[in-house]
């Protein structure tokens, strides 16, 4: 008899033993039972196959399972797309193979009628073709033979492994792990010279470090490492380091115009694993997006960057202007505060420990359930925007999985494009709020490899250790267990001998008085004893009041005697020159006109620094962390302008004669042959000048002719050493204009102006205006109003910001990082305006949403006002043909005058239309006239296609800017140009300023700035990796395998970063040939 027997359910909840720490985004199952995933498996595999063969090469070099889950993400979203494919185009022909698989014990062979058609249909619409790893080349598949031979057994192993790469890699390490023990050094490498590993070493995280040597054992082959000074601090640049090894370098505090620096000091951005960022204030992290940019030109395939809390939120800001899919990026940050020192980094080269600075606090309340529920919300979304922006891949078949409710995107849609198929990385929408918490800054601690010593196996036997792969930590030096149990110190029982310690470095930053406590709380002695190390080097970035403070001066004191500090410190005193090339240029060009070519203004000084390095008065400072007989800096190729401008010294370099009386090479006599010619045609043009000036003292001045015109940076796609990126300023009796805002503008001013001057001019500066996305225009615009914003006590008029809307959400965002002025009021604030409803609304589509009418009716008021303030008669923007959303921008002033701004465009009837009788016109030439179709392709303007659109246009005065760094000094395009009617053409430099009324030096000056910048011979060091803004990388590198010395041969020392003997060699061959 049946009985009815109620259910019974646990009386607790199940919950997962094992959770994924809250920082790991959660990604859905593909839910999808067996059969129907067994009759997909291979065309999953085939359409997924570089997504897999990516997570088993992350999990080859790094066995912690937390490293490759973003790989993994990967795999499972690109499974979820295939399935969806198939039930989108071939779910008829799909269901009825899998139910025959269902019912036939899932075995193929039964269902050979129904899998034929479902094979078919899949290639005629997803070009997806059925292939079994292994099958016997030139003969037909098994699936494809029409009369199959049974076989009952079918080697399941077939449908598993998708590609006979990743069944391969699979065999191997998945015995490797059933081993139950680490690989020996020995196995590793012939395992990965097997499978053909790219080498990438990535760190191991710190949960796995009692399980690792807390030392790195080096097999000489890296043994020579360092640090290289990429920059002191100055107007222009935050003090940075690199720590270099030959087979790997690492960034520390990438500030503003770090990549410059880095390409003036002939450093390539190449086989950077990580960036270490010790605050997030645009001053000391704003440099990080072009870093990332350089890296993924130079073709590098990962790179990791750890920083304070929140770096992901930086990070994620770039999102609208920075996405490099080939590249695969990975950020690290502190979970909790915490002031306790951390491993944040670790590979075969480097420990790195990350030491949060953070003030005293009296804050004890706990985080309220929704509060954590909303920061782990905001935190997936920024990490969902990362990963999208950095894909590791140049395959676009991810982008739809990643949709945007359409309920959620800006209303705005017929100004930022259809917002339903954007992925996270094209979103306008702007990020939550972060926590609001006290990051503070976070110095580091980093260690280096140990030199191995000699291991002797019979006194390691008689202490019964067996030989293993526990060897290596042996021969590491790390204490180890025997068979008793008992912990065994190889040092010190001279099982090892010879060796040499670790040495360490100390990235200190201690900005303000706040920090300085948890700094002195410290025990850096005990981290250095848990590794055996020796700290060398201590690189102080330290504030003002901070180096004054007694209790910084004797910490500072404690170190033993044979530790060199490298010191910065915050002084006003004190600006050093950085970019040397550039510096010298300028110096030079001085001679022709001392108007025109002001000499950059700098501050030389020496401060007293006992028993210290002047950091930021070095520069290409080279430190040894691996003496043999003490260690000293690399002083051979150190070139310095810490001089007065009228001094001796200065002079001597400005016109070659830094040699005289030495063996002077071949092309040390031609720049000086050059140089002198330069000077004899000055004479020459100055007494032309003199004669047409004469001719124009009668004639009245015209409205504009006062107008002055400063080119910030005339380059494009990335800093050069002797053109900064896009920016000018502009200057009328009444207004101040900065069109556009490339990375190293704030420096620029103070270059150009000195810094007083230049905070004048950030004061009274009336309008910023952002032409569009690409980060060559914009990316120092955050810096501009941070510093803007720190004077706000002095602050006496508002500023006004006409951009895109990618601006205003990306400044939004990173105001929640720190105080850029957007939430000031009245005549501190910053009002912004959307570019957009600046065109005549004839010449726009009109507004679709209430949205929409409101921003316009804002920006119609907000325009009003500046006008009336400022007395512009009007402000008018357009479209201009450029790859992206580009505007072109007209100025018109009370007194009749007017100017225009073109941004980055190829030759546009609406620019022309727009600029009509304008006095001054601003044009884009980026390329020469003999590659018109490269210019069409990249959206740009030949040299020859601007001054046409001039001529158009009618404009009186034309400035051609924005060269292609293929043409790094001097571009003659206006030689042939003049004429008595046309526009009068001027070719901009950095850090030049000019009267429209003096526009006509510039024909009598182009014989001698030739003779200057063309005969005499281009500076090698000009070696920057040009980014291309609208071309993303696609070829990975692969390092070079170390050089291997002949068997009792030792290898001879060359200096920190120095290229091996084989690499100087093939640069020799190819500067003869």
């Amino acid at each position: 008899m049946a009985t009815h027997r109620e259910a019974k359910f646990p009386a607790e909840p199940y919950i997962d033993p094992t959770p994924l720490p809250k920082r790991v985004p959660h990604v859905a199952e593909v839910g999808t039972t067996s059969a129907p995933l067994k009759s997909a498996s291979f065309f999953i595999g085939a359409g997924c196959e570089k997504y897999n063969d990516d997570f088993m090469l992350c999990k080859a070099e790094n066995r912690d399972p937390e490293h490759c889950l973003k790989e993994g993400r990967r795999v499972t979203r690109c499974v979820q797309h295939m399935i969806n494919q198939l039930q989108i185009n071939c779910e008829a022909e799909w269901n009825a193979h899998w139910n025959c698989l269902e019912r036939g014990n899932q075995e193929f062979y039964n269902c050979r009628d129904l899998e034929r058609p479902f094979n078919k249909c899949v290639f005629d619409k997803l070009k997806l073709k059925k292939t079994i790893p292994g099958s016997p080349p030139g003969q037909p598949q098994v699936h494809e033979k029409p009369n199959q031979v049974y076989k009952p057994f079918q080697n399941v192993r077939s449908w598993q492994h998708c590609s006979a790469a990743l069944a391969r890699l699979s065999r191997l390490f998945s015995l490797a792990r059933r081993s139950l023990v680490k690989l020996s050094p020995l196995n590793e490498a012939v395992i990965k010279q097997r499978i053909k590993l790219v080498r990438r070493p990535l760190p191991i995280p710190a949960e796995l470090a009692d399980e690792l040597p807390m030392t790195n054992a080096s097999n000489g082959a890296h043994n020579l490492w360092g640090i290289q000074s990429a920059c002191g601090r100055s107007s222009d640049t935050h003090p940075a380091f690199w720590v270099v090894f030959d087979n790997a370098r690492y960034l520390f505090t990438p500030g503003e115009s770090i990549a410059r620096a880095t390409t003036a000091q002939r450093i390539r951005v190449k086989k950077i694993r990580a960036c270490f960022l010790s605050r997030l204030d645009p001053d000391a992290a704003s440099g990080l997006a072009s870093i990332i940019l350089n890296a993924a030109a130079s073709g590098q395939s990962k790179l990791q960057i750890h920083g304070p809390r929140d770096v992901d939120h930086l990070i994620a800001s770039y999102r609208l202007y920075v996405r490099r899919p080939a590249l695969s990026l990975s950020v690290h940050e502190p979970e909790e505060r915490t002031d306790s020192p951390a491993i944040a980094y670790r590979d075969e080269n480097v420990i790195v420990y990350t030491l949060p600075l953070l003030p005293p606090t009296t804050d004890s309340t706990s985080v309220a359930p929704q509060e954590a529920a909303d920061e782990q919300q905001a935190k997936q979304k920024r990490r969902a925007a990362i990963d999208d922006m950095f894909r590791g891949t140049e395959l676009d078949s991810l982008k739809p999985v990643f949709r945007t409710d359409a309920s959620t995107s800006r209303a705005s849609s017929s100004s930022q494009g259809n917002q339903q198929e954007q992925t996270p990385a094209w979103s306008h929408i702007r990020l939550p709020a972060p926590k609001a918490v006290d990051r503070g800054p976070s110095s580091y601690l980093i260690v280096g490899p140990r030199r191995p010593g000699k291991l002797s196996p019979g006194m390691a036997i008689a202490r019964g250790i067996k030989p293993g792969p526990i060897y290596a930590k042996l021969k590491a030096g790390d204490p180890v267990q025997n068979n008793k149990g008992e912990w065994v110190d190889p040092i010190a029982e001279g099982i090892v001998s010879g060796g040499e310690s670790p040495g360490a470095v100390l990235s200190l930053c201690c900005p303000s008085l706040d920090h300085l406590p948890a700094l002195l709380a410290i025990d850096f002695q005990a981290l250095l004893d848990q590794h055996r190390a020796v700290l060398r080097i201590v690189m102080h970035d330290v504030g003002k009041k901070v180096a004054k403070d007694k209790r910084y001066i004797d910490w500072k004191a404690s170190f033993k005697p044979d530790v060199l500090h490298v010191v910065s410190r915050e002084d006003d005193t004190t600006d050093h020159l950085q970019i040397t090339s550039s510096v010298l240029n300028q110096h030079r060009l001085h001679r022709l006109d001392p108007d025109i070519f002001p000499l950059p203004s700098h501050t030389p000084g020496n401060p007293k620094q006992p028993k210290s390095i002047y950091w930021d008065s070095q520069v290409r400072l080279s430190v040894s962390a691996t003496p043999r007989e003490g260690y000293g800096t690399d002083l051979e190729h150190l070139t310095s302008l810490n001089h007065p401008n009228d001094s001796s010294e200065m002079t001597s370099l400005v016109t070659f004669s830094a040699r005289a009386g030495q063996t002077r090479t071949e092309k040390e006599d031609s720049e000086l042959k050059g140089f002198r010619e330069y000077e004899s045609q000055i004479a020459s043009a100055r007494e032309k000048v003199a004669a047409e000036a004469a001719l124009l003292r009668t004639r009245e001045l015209a409205p504009g002719d006062d107008i002055i015109v400063t080119p910030l940076g005339t380059g494009s796609a990335s800093a050069s050493q002797f053109r900064n990126c896009s920016s000018t300023l502009v200057q009328s009796q009444k207004a101040t204009v900065l069109l556009d805002c490339g990375e190293g503008t704030w420096g620029q001013l103070c270059r150009r102006f000195g810094r007083v001057e230049a905070v004048k001019i950030l004061l009274d500066l009336d309008v910023v205006f952002i032409s569009h996305a690409h980060a060559d225009h914009h990316i120092g615009l955050a810096r501009l109003l941070y510093e803007r914003a720190k004077r706000k006590p002095h602050l006496h008029k508002p500023m006004y910001l006409i951009c895109p809307y990618f601006a205003e959400v990306y400044t939004s965002e990173q105001q929640y990082l720190t105080n850029l002025g957007l939430n000031d009021h009245g005549a501190k604030s910053v009002k912004i305006l959307d570019a957009m409803y600046l065109i005549k609304p004839s010449r726009r589509a009109q507004p679709s949403h209430n949205n929409e009418t409101a921003r316009s009716e804002q920006t119609r008021k907000l325009v009003q006002a500046l006008c009336e303030s400022v007395g512009f008669k009007s402000i008018e923007t357009t479209f201009v043909r450029h790859r992206g959303r580009c505007y072109g921008i007209r100025f018109d002033l009370s007194d009749g005058s007017s100017f225009v701004y073109s941004g980055d465009t190829r030759p546009a009837d609406s620019l022309v239309q727009l600029g009509k009788g304008a006095t001054l016109l601003i044009h884009e030439a980026t390329i020469d006239d003999s590659m018109p179709a490269m210019a069409a392709e990249k959206g740009h303007s030949t040299f020859g296609q601007a001054m046409q659109v001039a001529r158009s246009m009618g404009a009186k005065y034309c400035l051609l800017t924005h060269f292609s760094q293929r043409y790094p000094k001097f571009v003659s395009v206006t030689s042939s140009a003049e004429s008595s009617h046309g526009p009068v053409f001027v070719e901009a430099f950095d850090g030049m300023s000019i009267r429209l009324q003096d526009f006509y030096k510039w024909k009598h000056y182009l014989e001698p700035l030739e003779t200057l910048l063309r005969r005499i011979e281009r500076d090698e060091d000009d070696e920057s990796p040009h980014i291309d803004d609208e071309t993303v990388p696609t070829v990975d590198t692969i390092e070079p395998e170390p050089e291997i010395q002949p068997r009792g041969r030792k290898p001879k020392a060359r200096k920190i970063g120095e290229p091996s003997p084989s690499k100087q060699a093939k640069k020799a061959k190819r500067s003869s040939s």
